[in-house]
């Protein structure tokens, strides 16, 4: 997976973070391709690590401005959780 501009939502932070997340699901492919265990892993716990911090701050700065769409885009975020 490659982070593409497309992506960005314009809110520095959270783009930061996504653009984290795509590096992290990036290294999970490749230690998949390598057959790479124990660095699959280490970048499965990251992502899942990372995921919550940015799904926190993601719903917080929704709920602050008022996201018309919050409790749809919080249960996606509960998905990927499961």
């Amino acid at each position: 997976m490659e982070w593409k501009k497309e992506y960005a939502v314009g809110i520095h932070e959270i783009d930061e973070q996504h653009k984290t997340l795509t590096e992290c699901i990036s290294s999970i492919e490749q230690a998949a391709i390598q057959y790479d265990r124990q660095s699959a892993d280490t970048a499965l716990v990251r992502l899942a690590d990372l995921a919550q911090a940015h799904f926190t701050l993601e719903e917080s700065l929704m709920r602050i401005h008022d996201y018309p769409r919050l409790e749809e885009h919080a249960d996606d975020h509960k998905q990927f959780s499961v």
